[in-house]
């Protein structure tokens, strides 16, 4: 017997078309229940996009709130802050509240994240000079039904080893999460400080890196060395997105994070 296999619609309803009466209205009447499930996928990856959207709007806006106290932008309510008990003995609570909150910020708090989540074995020794002057990680993110983009912006402090103040990570990927895009803006190295010019072979050798996410992939690109580097850039676009950056609280004090995290 035959098998009818196309994704090809109009040849498959050739193919229908030149059956036998009896088969023929079989087969028209299994396509209509095939157009109603992909009807109800559609609607289902609909819903799923907008929840998706809301969902990440909200952690997005929360990362900024999130920065903003790490640098001390924004200060505790201890009055609307809820169990306090969990953390302060009665006697403390009260005094909390009268002592006066400097505007000092975390020292090394990104460093810190960074060095206690799965990153780790991606940093170098030579690039730890580097991210300890990270002052701030932003995110956003773009859902649609075809694809999920996540623009990383890292922050740093006057650096020795480069004039950005800024570094942006675009990252794209399908739906089931497969990486088809990277691309960042250029970083402007001091002469003699560019540690992966140095370091080139030693690079190499360990296969790490925290700074390969900022090197240009394309999945479609010709060029063998960016392929070589997907596995490394997904890895630590993957641990930012849905790791380190919604649970960066966490992470910071090397506990277990939540089980919350949407990917």
């Amino acid at each position: 017997m035959e098998l009818i296999n196309s994704s090809n619609t109009e040849a498959l309803d050739q193919t229908i078309n030149a059956l036998p009466l009896s088969l023929k209205l079989k087969l028209l009447a299994l396509k209509h229940v095939q157009t109603q499930i992909e009807k109800l996928n559609n609607e289902f990856q609909s819903e799923v996009t907008e929840v998706l959207q809301k969902y990440y709007a909200q952690v997005d806006s929360l990362s900024y709130t999130a920065n903003d106290v790490v640098e001390a932008k924004q200060l505790p309510n201890l009055e609307v802050t809820r169990n306090l008990g969990e953390y302060f003995h009665s006697s403390e609570i009260i005094r909390a509240q009268e002592i006066p909150l400097t505007s000092k910020p975390f020292e090394n708090y990104w460093f810190t994240v960074l060095l206690n989540s799965k990153l780790h074995v991606a940093i170098l020794p030579e690039e730890e000079d580097i991210l300890v002057n990270l002052e701030r990680i932003m995110m956003t993110t773009a859902i649609t039904k075809r694809d999920k983009r996540y623009k990383i912006a890292f922050f740093f402090k006057e650096s020795t080893f480069f004039s950005n103040k800024e570094l942006i990570c675009n990252i794209k990927y399908d739906h089931d999460n497969n990486l088809i895009e990277a691309k960042s803006n250029k970083i402007n190295w001091y002469p003699e400080k560019n540690i992966y010019k140095i370091i080139s072979n030693k690079t190499q050798v360990t296969g790490g890196g925290f700074f390969k996410v900022f090197k240009r992939f394309d999945k479609h690109s010709p060029n063998p060395l960016l392929k070589k580097y997907r596995i490394d850039i997904s890895f630590i676009a993957s641990e930012l997105i849905h790791d380190v950056i919604p649970n960066a609280f966490a992470v910071y004090l090397g506990v277990e994070k939540p089980k919350t995290t949407v990917k």
